[in-house]
């Protein structure tokens, strides 16, 4: 029997195991996930962190980044968006389409339909 320091513990081969398959089961298995339980980044946004003058409007993208197992099940055109300052910034939940309101700053979330995992973020600033 192997010794350990005074205060370590030791985990079991089979507790080993255990913790590698949970850790390693997340978006690596075969079987379809739901994305708010993939702690990976899914998706990215373009224009990444666009300045957008007050009154214009800005259309912004989102693209998946691979085939990641627990990427959702709709086409990245299909996401919907969401504003954190709609006072600054509105987005239409399905265009992608930014309005500059007033001077400030908003981050633009991008997320499946039907879930509130953030995929993907951008911040946007009005000057």
């Amino acid at each position: 029997m192997r010794s350990t320091p005074a205060g370590s513990r030791t985990l079991p081969i089979g507790g080993l195991f255990l913790a590698a398959s949970l850790v390693l089961g997340g978006c690596g298995s075969s079987e379809a996930m739901n994305p708010d339980r993939c702690n990976v980044r899914i998706a990215t946004i373009s224009p990444v962190a666009p300045s957008v003058g007050r009154g214009t409007s800005l259309s912004l993208s989102a693209s998946y980044l691979a085939a990641l197992p627990c990427r959702p099940n709709v086409p990245a055109s299909a996401l919907h968006w969401l504003s954190s300052s709609p006072g600054v910034v509105t987005v239409d939940s399905i265009t992608g389409v930014v309005t500059a309101r007033s001077s400030g700053t908003a981050v633009l979330s991008v997320h499946a339909p039907g879930t509130i995992k953030v995929l993907a973020e951008t911040q946007v600033m009005v000057p």
